[in-house]
């Protein structure tokens, strides 16, 4: 089972950091599509990463838990993602911008 879910985080890290990129690269716009999708592709990298951090427990305990760190992961990685990469590659752009 450990097996497993390491396979699947090294694919949800992959898919999220391509996801990251192809909206980087259109400088985050439009807006709220880019929240979305990097929302969804944040939640799958929380939520299996807390079901390898959390020990076993009662199993609805265990998927509410995996289910909150995942959500609040993809909040975190679609509010984060694009000032981090603004400030990174030093452009002034104002957010929701079209890319030039």
């Amino acid at each position: 089972m450990f097996v497993l879910e390491s396979v699947a985080l090294v694919a949800a890290v992959v898919i999220a950091a391509f996801v990251g990129a192809r909206n980087g690269n259109r400088n985050f716009y439009p807006l709220f599509q880019s929240h979305v999708e990097l929302f969804l592709a944040g939640v799958p990298v929380g939520l299996i990463g807390m079901l390898l951090v959390l020990p076993e427990q009662t199993e609805t305990v265990y998927w509410y838990w995996a289910l909150v760190i995942g959500a609040l992961t993809g909040i975190s990685y679609s509010f984060s993602l694009p000032r981090q990469w603004r400030y990174q590659k030093g452009t002034n752009n104002k957010q929701g911008s079209p890319p030039s």
